[in-house]
């Protein structure tokens, strides 16, 4: 490997990475209580000169992970202050303005919420890509809460700062974690796995799995894989294959990384 730059500006801890679906953006999060985008492109990674694009500062503790709502370049974001924000882009100034930002319902966690994974690009029955509308989080009380978007709020079309994506929790998904759930992964979907599937590490060292039951968009999702001791100690990350989402990868304080197949 050969390293093209480094990024310095962050005060503490840096806690997650993320590539925006174009490639053109990395979101950062840390211990100093923010998130920062920065502008990744070819031409700035090839002279090592990435500018900072956006500071994104709302959250009152750490924030333990930046992810990007897929197809798009908005962003969420989760912390040890037990809540989740909402930060959509807007492409006419291609800033991720402060007092856009949407902190979301904070009663849907208690504790530390760890991760969260949206639900990644479908395509509907006209071969059409579908809209990533739904997201899961979870936090540090084995809790797994399920997200969706609920439109957007009435103003000038033309205005974008008037034109806000609502989330809501529409359920909370059953699980056997007794400790806390440190990741989540939503499978891609493919002809191998349309249903949608999240798969859940934690604490406790187990592993878990779960499809939605009945029709597409139900939001009921049950347990249909649950791997105890799955590392011999906690599970730190859990991570579906891209390409075959019946394999799961993770990662564990035992020093040891795994990779499972579904049967």
């Amino acid at each position: 490997m050969r390293l093209l730059c480094v990024l310095e500006g962050h005060e503490h801890e840096v806690k997650s990475v993320a590539w925006s679906p174009d490639g053109m953006f990395l979101a950062t999060s840390s211990r100093d209580k923010t998130a920062w985008v920065w502008e990744c492109d070819a031409e700035s990674l090839a002279v090592a000169d990435v500018e900072c694009m956006a500071v994104l500062v709302g959250h009152a503790q750490d924030v333990k992970c930046a992810k990007w709502r897929p197809g798009t370049s908005d962003l969420m974001t989760s912390s040890y202050d037990n809540s989740v924000r909402f930060w959509p882009f807007d492409s006419e100034e291609e800033d991720w303005p402060l007092d856009m930002q949407m902190p979301l319902s904070p009663d849907a966690h208690a504790s530390t919420v760890w991760s969260l994974d949206f639900e990644p690009l479908g395509y509907g029955a006209s071969g059409a890509v579908t809209k990533s509308s739904r997201f899961v989080s979870c936090d540090g009380d084995g809790k797994i809460v399920l997200w969706n978007e609920d439109g957007e709020a009435d103003g000038d079309a033309g205005d974008a700062l008037e034109k806000e994506a609502k989330w809501k929790v529409v359920a909370r998904i059953d699980t056997p974690h007794d400790r806390c759930v440190y990741s989540l992964s939503w499978a891609p979907c493919t002809k191998k796995m349309s249903t949608a599937t999240i798969a859940s590490a934690g604490g406790d060292d187990r592993i878990c799995v779960y499809k939605e039951s009945g029709s597409p968009g139900s939001n009921r999702f049950v347990l249909t894989h649950d791997q105890p001791k799955a590392h011999a100690s906690d599970v730190n990350c859990v991570q579906f294959n891209p390409s075959n989402p019946c394999e799961l990868a993770s990662a564990g304080d035992d020093l040891c990384i795994k990779v499972w197949l579904m049967a």
